[in-house]
């Protein structure tokens, strides 16, 4: 998955992948290997991508949204109930999100 966002946000502000890697001080093979998957970034690749982009790792890696929200179906670690649970809590308004919590504080109790 980082590999099409890397290519598609490299493309979307018109970069050709040696003016990528002259950016990031690699070679032009390294991006198209990022770009096939052949070759993960590291960290501080994957920084510095996102820095040039104006964008999250999170974005792309693929675990958030163009509007910046986390794509809870890419974490892994959260039980299938949790992931319900979360989704629906997101989408209701800010007042019914306190109430939510005012309960939940109240059965901890």
């Amino acid at each position: 998955m980082y590999g099409q966002k890397i290519k598609d946000l490299r493309i979307e502000n018109n970069l050709k992948q040696i003016e990528l890697a002259k950016l990031l001080n690699i070679s032009q093979s390294a991006i198209v290997k990022y770009e096939k998957e052949q070759l993960q970034p590291n960290i501080d690749i994957l920084n510095a991508i996102a820095d040039i982009f104006n964008c999250t790792v999170d974005y792309i890696l693929g675990r958030e949204s163009e509007d910046g929200v986390v794509v809870i179906e890419n974490l892994t670690f959260f039980k299938d109930n949790e992931r319900v649970l979360l989704k629906s809590f997101r989408k209701l308004s800010t007042d019914k999100q306190d109430k939510v919590m005012g309960y939940i504080a109240a059965l901890q109790d």
